[in-house]
């Protein structure tokens, strides 16, 4: 790596200026709304009610818990779960009642943030043009669809992460301890959404302190910084210990991790790239296992060997960004490859600044500038297959049904999948409480049966 990171002074046009750049991010958002919009009411999963409960908890009853468990459960009394998605899924139910929409509205808007953010941070290290082209590659991206479009926090991650990054550089550049007091809030923010916020705290610390060495404790940037995250970091804390109840469950929630040997995780890990790599699997089961995202791969490895003959100082950087992730994923114990979401602004700033750093020889800029256009293209067919697929997963017409089946004030057990139709009934979730346990104590009228969760069982086998 080289000694700084130059961050430019004028940082504004794309051919005819931060005008026309302002206008290429538009169409970026547009293009990005255009498919996550459509059908926004079909295919509601289980996660997204796990999301939704606790919100809807903190309006009626003042404490973030999951009711639909058995009394046993570590959910059920208080849920200690990084809440600031819960903190704003509340507000929005409250205002404008439970539905679909209404939860996923907010994962709507942080994408057109990410998108934002992505141009942003790609201007900051390169220049507007690296930033203009990521911004439309992750307007495209298969991750950024679904996390932009489902009640999960693997956006929110995304956009506080890019937000602390960016105020990170601009601390950096000046000393700065108020951008860098914010930078640190950005990353507690993280944290807040999801664990995912955590690696996110050694990158972007990264850019604050690389230059300071050993004067690091001198510099009122590292200060500012510790600060933000401490402020937050603290007040989580404290909640998530602020009785017995509170301290039982967070470490039965965090504790999980450490009863499954290294080894298994590290072995298990490699699902996630099989998803990232879009070998088909039991959600989209093909004759043969055929990486269908093998392109979009081999675009990012291609663009990070030219990153490393071209520009080693911006690789560098950028790896430093990257690496805590996929580390960190590592440990966690969930392999879902939706967390790919958090750093894809990233691989899009790889590709974007490879391409433009390729001025010579020509036909391979050429050969780059069609791959990332074949990558785009075919991301969005995806999308676009994803949504026609799904087309008849009316959540909506489910959720009226049911509505007209069961009437108000009645008990009622099935998947937790079907919460928000009956979020107003006596619901019991299935996932967390036995049938027997149910009848003893719940004594549910209605159960809601032969679903796909019932049928098939959760993750890859469910879905």
């Amino acid at each position: 790596m080289t000694a700084d990171i130059k961050i430019p002074a004028s940082a504004g046009g794309v051919g005819g200026g931060i005008k026309r750049a302002n206008w290429l991010i538009l169409g970026a958002i547009l293009l990005y709304l255009a498919q996550v919009l459509p059908l926004l009411q079909t295919r509601w999963v289980e996660d997204e009610s796990w999301q939704s409960i606790p919100a809807y908890s903190l309006i009626t009853e003042g404490r973030i818990r999951n009711p639909t468990f058995m009394a046993a459960d570590r959910e059920f009394t208080t849920c200690v779960k990084p809440p600031a998605h819960t903190l704003l899924l509340a507000p929005v139910f409250k205002i404008f009642g439970v539905g679909v929409i209404q939860a996923r509205l907010l994962s709507v808007l942080a994408g057109i943030g990410v998108i934002v953010l992505t141009f942003q941070l790609g201007r900051a290290f390169a220049s507007a043009a690296v930033g203009v082209i990521a911004s439309w590659l992750v307007a495209a991206d298969n991750f950024i669809f679904l996390a932009g479009r489902s009640v999960r926090p693997e956006i929110f991650v995304a956009l506080c992460g890019l937000l602390a990054m960016l105020l990170s550089l601009q601390a950096s550049k000046n000393d700065s301890f108020i951008r860098a007091a914010f930078a640190g809030l950005a990353v507690g923010a993280a944290m807040l959404f999801h664990p995912n916020g955590l690696p996110l705290a050694f990158g972007a610390g990264a850019l604050l302190f690389w230059h300071a060495r050993i004067a690091i404790w001198k510099q009122r940037r590292v200060w500012g910084y510790i600060a933000g995250i401490f402020l937050l970091a603290t007040s989580f804390w404290l909640w998530s210990h602020s009785t017995a109840i509170h301290r039982k469950a967070f470490v039965a929630t965090y504790s999980r991790a450490e009863a499954v040997p290294l080894l298994i995780k590290f072995y298990t890990e490699a699902m996630r790239y099989q998803d990232f790599l879009g070998i088909s699997n039991s959600r989209f089961s093909l004759p043969i296992p055929i990486p269908l995202r093998a392109h979009v791969v081999l675009l990012i490895m291609v663009s990070l060997i030219i990153l490393a003959w071209k520009n080693r100082s911006l690789l560098g950087w950028l790896l430093l960004l990257i690496s805590p992730y996929l580390l960190f994923w590592i440990y966690t114990i969930n392999k879902t490859s939706r967390y790919f979401a958090v750093v894809t602004p990233l691989l899009a700033i790889v590709i974007a600044a490879a391409l433009l750093a390729l001025a010579k020889p020509r036909w391979f800029r050429v050969l780059i500038a069609t791959g990332c256009v074949m990558c785009g293209l075919s991301q969005v067919a995806g999308n676009l297959l994803f949504l026609y697929l799904n087309r008849r997963a009316n959540f909506a017409a489910v959720q009226k049904s049911l509505r007209q089946l069961i009437p108000t004030g009645e008990s009622v057990y099935g998947a937790i999948t079907f919460w928000p139709a009956l979020y107003d009934r006596g619901y019991n979730a299935y996932d967390r409480l036995s049938f027997s346990e149910a009848i003893r104590t719940r004594q549910p009228h209605y159960l809601i049966i032969n679903d796909r969760v019932m049928i098939k069982g959760q993750g890859l086998a469910a879905c």
